[in-house]
């Protein structure tokens, strides 16, 4: 099963510092607007796993402008996984690494429990 992933390039306002984030009520909401602002599509390519580079096979200058990345392994799962592009690559006319690190609170956000808990404050 080579062929079984999507794959998608966006331009959201997210940065891996993670001091600001987006929050959603499910994971549909969230999925609605991620998909709201998918720039580059690309179906059909080989399985994304959560340490890898993705070798996109577009230009470096037609998607240096996207800074967010999703895809899904839907051979496997119909999990969606959400990632911020830290760096891009020329590999050759019409390929380019991306290197991604996955955003977990993005990813993971409505597979965590929060249980009953409190934070103390110290300075």
């Amino acid at each position: 099963m080579a062929n079984i992933s999507q794959v998608y390039l966006l331009n959201v306002p997210l940065e891996d510092d993670m001091k600001n984030t987006l929050y959603f009520s499910n994971a549909t909401s969230q999925h609605n607007y991620f998909a709201n602002n998918i720039g580059r599509t690309y179906n059909n390519v080989s399985y994304q796993s959560e340490t890898r580079t993705f070798r996109c096979p577009d230009q470096i200058d037609t998607i240096r402008q996207y800074n967010y990345i999703m895809w899904q392994n839907s051979a496997y799962s119909n999990k969606w996984f959400y990632a911020f592009i830290k760096s891009m690559t020329y590999v050759s006319d019409g390929y380019t690494d991306i290197v991604f690190e996955v955003d977990p609170l993005q990813t993971w956000m409505f597979d965590i429990t929060v249980r009953a808990s409190f934070v103390e404050r110290e300075h």
